[in-house]
């Protein structure tokens, strides 16, 4: 009688596949983690400038009514270049300042004006804002590694692998 191994054979693409994941789960959960205790705007911009409807009611972008999904197009009447180049100016000047924004709506381009003061990432909006992404992101993609690591001879093992890796390290990233 021949036993049944207690771990299938996977070969070394599952290894790689597994190790490359982990190694962006782990990166990118360092660069998020860096974001609490931050000043930020009050709000998030995407690197096109837009700005989802992301955020939390104690945030000042909310209070001031920021249009979401809307286009940052000047902070403090200079032309907004790269949300980089904003985050590096708020961090400049520090929590609590004034700062003006200029953004066009989504549907007219009106131009809105919103005075909002900046403020920083607690850990609390973290979890609820970026945190939430990395936590689900990380488990939707351990699924399809568990699921695979279980059957790896079932096309639908491989499906939920490929599907779950896909979204999962979409969400973290």
């Amino acid at each position: 009688m021949t036993r049944k191994p207690l771990w299938p054979d996977t070969g070394w693409k599952f290894v790689a596949a597994a190790a490359a994941a982990v190694t962006i789960i782990v990166i990118c959960t360092f660069n998020s983690l860096l974001w609490i205790n931050r000043p930020f705007p009050g709000f998030f911009l995407w690197q096109n400038l837009f700005v989802p409807p992301v955020g939390g009611p104690a945030w000042t972008g909310y209070d001031a009514g920021v249009p979401y999904e809307s286009r940052l197009t000047a902070v403090d009447d200079e032309p907004a270049e790269s949300a980089d180049d904003v985050y590096r100016g708020i961090r400049h000047e520090g929590p609590e300042e004034d700062i003006t924004y200029t953004f066009a709506e989504p549907d007219t381009g009106a131009q809105v004006e919103l005075v909002i003061p900046t403020m920083r990432l607690g850990v609390d909006s973290y979890l609820w804002s970026l945190g939430s992404y990395v936590v689900i992101g990380t488990l939707l993609t351990l699924l399809g590694f568990a699921v695979y690591l279980i059957r790896p001879d079932r096309p639908g093992a491989r499906a939920m692998l490929v599907s779950s890796a896909i979204w999962g390290l979409y969400l973290v990233t």
